[in-house]
């Protein structure tokens, strides 16, 4: 006994002798919100076609990333980290069709230090959670210290608040995280979630009373861009944050290091938090779907303190090679995908019409029919999708599975949001606030609707172009009431609007209520076409532009069904009614 207390004492003190004569290197390589992009993606984040790829536009792909971490690692002689962001879950026909075996078997072999958990790992329940943990459990560990999980006894010894990790001598300390809103966006069960600047401070606090001399630690966690930089501030002891969930992309502006034109930097990488104290915490993330791999090469002093620093996120193009074992692994599993997208699903009587430019400048029967699939399958009256989120049409025939993944390939997940009057016409005005006809790529910002009729005056100046706004039902047409400043609004929108996406910032700034239902938007559409397939043309006049007067005679007639021509009348006299009142 008296011999190991004095051996412990005697590495101790090796470890502080070492520290107080030489600075530390250290290479920190790390992921976010992967989000089952496995294979090579465009920098839209859908999936690589042949025409991308003669065009050098395809990114990414585990096979890739696992070269890259593997060069880099043979570089520094095994003297860095690996770490994720959370989300792997999630987000492709892929994880749809394997679910959490395929993150299993194609992250394994990466070669991540850990993971934070992400609110997505949560979204099929605690039981499948439970199995990929236990399966990964020999591969990484999976992190997040602010859980109570003592109600979720299986997943209590599957996810760990922090490990204890030596790279050439030096101990780190790493602490995992995961957003406490999770509890509102997945089937977590009875797990509680957690303040997370509480729950790291105490985690660290253990780890200095289990590991004496400990003086270097990291975060990784899953609670957005924002959250991470109050982290850094509020909690002493952190040296780097590795974040996620909010896919931000953070780039030095005299970087000489490539990256994707669209991919628009939202702050400084890294970014440099400064406390009072003088201490530095430096805050990472890379835009997520696996296009970068981010890349920080910090130096320690003797005392555990940050002497320097440099960094950037790699854009792992077509010019990056990839791993050959991998890369065959991944082959084996796009063709299976293959089989599943050439499955017929439903069809079309008509050209359900998503082109572009036309459905950026005017109502459009994809948007009409894809709002009212999201409306109908949410049980809400109004839903929304900003243009952008569409890329393609039904052409009149048989509709395949990849028909549905072409013309939505983002697999946003469906959130059902509350919002006042007020901000639902703040949305509805920022829908044309780019309007351009002449321009040669119009604003993807420019939204379908169903569940109401709008007017715009786009001769007017921005932040005036909404003239009015109705909701209602083409079933009860006698019913349609205007869009008021004081009645609260339920609507389902895709989750990149949900967030703020394309500039929808003033949603997540006055959510009164917030749901992800964890529904991709793709199953939902697949969903949709079983029930009402085969599909006609959507009834039109949602959309209308002009003065007042032309709405009265032509806007609501074409929006109705034609079983309820005979209100027709009515209706228009309301209207007209209503507006002599304005």
């Amino acid at each position: 006994m008296i011999m190991r207390e004095r051996t412990e004492l005697l590495l101790m003190l090796i470890s502080i002798c070492w520290r107080s004569v030489s600075a530390f290197e250290l290479t920190l390589l790390h992921t976010n919100d992967l989000h089952s992009r496995f294979d090579e993606i465009t920098g839209r984040g859908s999936a690589c076609r042949d025409k991308d790829r003669e065009q050098g536009l395809c990114y990414g792909g585990v096979a890739r990333i696992k070269y890259a971490v593997d060069q880099i690692r043979e570089e520094t002689r095994g003297n860095m980290l690996f770490l994720n962001g959370g989300d792997f879950f999630q987000g492709t026909v892929w994880y749809s069709m394997f679910k959490w075996r395929i993150v299993a078997n194609l992250t394994a072999n990466l070669g991540y230090t850990a993971s934070s958990l992400g609110n997505h790992e949560f979204d099929d329940g605690v039981p499948d959670l439970v199995n990929f943990a236990a399966i990964i459990a020999p591969y990484y560990p999976l992190l997040a210290c602010n859980l109570d999980l003592s109600e979720e006894p299986l997943l209590k010894n599957k996810i760990q608040g922090s490990i204890v990790v030596t790279v050439e001598g030096e101990q780190i300390g790493i602490i995992g995280f995961v957003t406490p809103d999770t509890k509102d966006l997945a089937s977590v069960g009875k797990v509680k979630f957690l303040n997370e600047v509480e729950s790291i401070r105490k985690e660290i606090q253990e780890l200095k009373e289990r590991h004496p001399g400990l003086g270097i630690f990291i975060a990784v966690g899953h609670s957005g861009y924002s959250e991470d930089k109050k982290i850094a501030q509020e909690v002493e002891d952190l040296d780097v944050i590795v974040g996620g969930h909010t896919n931000t992309f953070l780039w030095t502006k005299n970087d000489t290091h490539s990256h994707i034109p669209d991919d628009h930097p939202m702050g400084p990488y890294p970014t440099v938090v400064t406390r009072a104290s003088g201490q530095q915490c430096l805050v990472v993330q890379t835009s997520g779907y696996g296009k970068y791999l981010g890349r920080l090469d910090v130096t320690f002093d003797q005392n555990g303190q940050i002497k320097s620093f440099q960094g950037w996120p790699i854009l792992l193009d077509q010019s990056k090679p990839e791993d050959t074992d991998l890369k065959r692994l991944v082959e084996a599993y796009r063709s299976r995908v293959a089989e599943k997208m050439n499955t017929l699903v439903g069809e079309s009587l008509v050209l359900i019409d998503g082109g572009r430019p036309k459905c950026r400048l005017e109502e459009c029967s994809f948007g009409d029919f894809v709002t009212d699939a999201m409306a109908t399958e949410m049980g809400v009256d109004i839903a929304l999708i900003n243009s952008g989120g569409i890329k393609g049409s039904f052409e009149k025939g048989p509709i395949s599975m990849g028909d549905v993944f072409t013309a939505m390939p983002w697999s946003n997940t469906i959130d059902v949001v509350e919002i006042p009057g007020d901000v639902l016409k703040q949305v509805l005005e920022y829908s044309v606030s780019e309007y351009d006809p002449d321009h040669p790529d119009p604003s993807g910002r420019f939204l379908q609707y169903s569940g109401l009729i709008v007017v715009y005056d786009v001769s007017q100046p921005v932040g005036h172009r909404l003239v009015e706004a109705y909701t209602g039902s083409p079933d009860e047409p006698e019913f349609w009431q205007r869009v008021t400043d004081d009645k609260t609004y339920t609507m389902a929108v895709l989750s990149f609007m949900a967030r703020g996406g394309d500039g929808y910032q003033m949603i997540p700034d006055h959510l009164l209520a917030h749901k992800n239902t964890g529904y991709l938007d793709n199953d939902l559409i697949v969903r949709y076409l079983t029930k009402y397939s085969p599909l006609e043309e959507p009834e039109m006049g949602r959309i209308r532009f002009g003065a007042v007067s032309s709405f009265h005679s032509s806007a609501v007639q074409p929006a109705l069904s034609s079983q309820h021509a005979w209100a027709i009348l009515t209706f228009d006299t309301l209207l007209a009614f209503t507006f002599s009142l304005v």
